[in-house]
């Protein structure tokens, strides 16, 4: 009988040669046709047909490296599950019996206590698959302010402070948007306080301000039309009206040329002008104090 050296292969693989099933007294009767028939084996055909995340390390064929093995990847994913059974053993020993049991029976008692040495020293000191990433909340809110931005939170904290119609407690203040309550209570507080103490000294310094140009345009009155013809839109009564057609929402969705046939006080400006007067309107109503609160549905 000639013995094949890739017959091992074939094993396997599920695959024996078909005269492994005879006797030697049985040799000299088996048709030599019949010598290299391959015959499958049934039994290697269930293992094959197993998905990959069923078959264990070695179910077929040797066993893999340790580090590239599914059971080292399937201790690491039992110790990183805090409601596994594994916590609730005591002992070191415990846990490290119940992985072997459950997971690496396939390598030898001596091979695996040294592969569990440095899973379990990677898992105490939190390295290798075991490092925790940092995302703190902190690290994830802007700076209050610095010498080159501001952050959304100072610039609505200003705008709430320079409206004189807006009354709120810090507490009240802090609670009402999420730009503020990223940072804590104890610094908000603080922020609020230096924020009072800055919008007041500027409400002052505005009221000099105004006050000089009061003084300047009694000394130089206006003249009644624009270098360019038109009238002055602030102190005319179609600026008010705009103003109350855009709150109300009387002229939402509507063209600039459209609006400016809806009242005979809009026709009086050219349509370039009305135009801009319009956009600028929407302009301001949008960016008002609250505005921003109002938007992002903040303000509780």
């Amino acid at each position: 009988m000639a013995a094949y050296g890739w017959d091992d292969d074939f094993h396997q693989a599920g695959w024996r040669n078909s005269t492994s099933f005879t006797s030697d007294d049985e040799d000299e009767d088996v048709d030599e046709s019949c010598e290299n028939e391959l015959v499958f084996h049934p039994l290697a055909t269930a293992e094959m047909n197993l998905p990959a995340n069923d078959k264990n390390d070695g179910d077929i064929g040797p066993l893999p490296a340790w580090r590239s093995s599914r059971a080292r990847l399937s201790i690491i994913d039992e110790l990183k599950d805090l409601s596994s059974p594994v916590h609730k053993l005591q002992t070191v020993d415990a846990k490290r019996e119940y992985c072997y049991e459950k997971f690496a029976k396939q390598w030898t008692k001596s091979k695996f206590n040294g592969y569990w040495k440095t899973i379990w020293k990677n898992y105490t000191n939190k390295t290798q698959d075991f490092v925790v990433k940092k995302t703190t909340k902190s690290a994830e809110v802007e700076p209050w302010t610095s010498r080159k931005k501001k952050s959304v939170g100072w610039m609505l904290l200003y705008r709430i402070c320079m409206d004189d119609n807006v009354k709120m407690a810090t507490r009240q203040l802090w609670e009402s948007a999420e730009q503020f309550k990223c940072y804590p209570y104890a610094d908000f507080e603080q922020y609020h306080k230096d924020m009072v103490e800055y919008t007041t000294n500027r409400k002052a310094q505005l009221k000099v301000e105004e006050a000089d140009f009061l003084h300047d345009k009694k000394l130089f009155p206006r003249k009644e039309r624009t270098s360019r013809g038109d009238k002055f839109w602030d102190t005319h009564r179609a600026s008010q009206y705009l103003h109350y057609d855009i709150k109300i929402g009387a002229i939402l969705n509507m063209k600039p040329s459209d609006v400016q046939k809806t009242r005979p006080e809009y026709l009086e400006f050219s349509p370039l002008y009305f135009r801009k007067a319009y956009f600028k309107e929407i302009h301001k109503q949008l960016t008002g104090p609250l505005s921003l609160m109002t938007q992002t549905g903040s303000l509780q």
